[in-house]
């Protein structure tokens, strides 16, 4: 898809009532209740023009479900929905953002898959203090053994992680993808089918990135 289309996509879907976005979101199987819309209108009407511009309405109705609560004393996400995850990129604990995403990528799989048994290389206090540097992290997938190199760059997640799971996904042979809207100040995880993903895009605008 061309920028050119996947600006005229998302206009589209900025055409949508916030109310019509959550009745499209709740027959596609997302739940999202009027206070999370609400949030997202209040929000939406607040921004300034050039931002607006800028902002996928259907994104931000996205981000208001989904992001669970995180427990800053003992580092703990509890998850808040089986549909979708959503969080900010910018991490309290960036050395834990491996166990952090599988935390939430658990919460919306329908134990589809297990990832269990991680193991994270040890690095340096020096690299740690440094907030750039690469950790090998090895795990297992449904019991299968894989690795992956995070990259941690000061308190930002590692969008190859995702990448990286969905290469694993598709070679265990499973069929659905991990799929995140386009938005450059949250992400939204969604674990679904490629047919679903289609019918996502063509009946609210927003493009899904696998």
């Amino acid at each position: 898809m061309s920028t050119d289309d996947f600006e005229l996509v998302n206009d589209c879907g900025n055409l949508l009532g916030f109310d019509e976005i959550g009745e499209i979101l709740r027959s596609l199987d997302i739940d999202i209740d009027d206070k999370a819309l609400q949030q997202a209108e209040d929000n939406w009407n607040s921004m300034p023009k050039e931002v607006i511009e800028n902002i996928d309405k259907v994104a931000l109705a996205l981000s208001y479900t989904g992001n669970g609560s995180y427990n800053y004393d003992n580092g703990i996400f509890t998850p808040s929905s089986d549909k979708i995850f959503t969080f900010d990129p910018e991490l309290y604990d960036p050395d834990g953002m491996f166990e952090f995403f599988v935390t939430g990528i658990t919460s919306i799989n329908g134990a589809d898959f297990e990832i269990s048994d991680v193991w994270k290389e040890t690095v340096s206090d020096n690299d740690i203090e440094s907030g750039i540097y690469k950790r090998n992290i090895r795990f297992k997938f449904n019991g299968n053994e894989y690795s992956y190199e995070c990259s941690i760059y000061y308190d930002w997640f590692d969008f190859g992680i995702i990448n990286r799971i969905n290469e694993i996904i598709k070679e265990e042979g499973l069929q659905k993808r991990i799929y995140s809207v386009r938005d450059a100040d949250v992400a939204e995880l969604l674990y679904r089918t490629p047919e679903w993903a289609e019918e996502f895009t063509s009946r609210t605008g927003s493009v899904l990135d696998c």
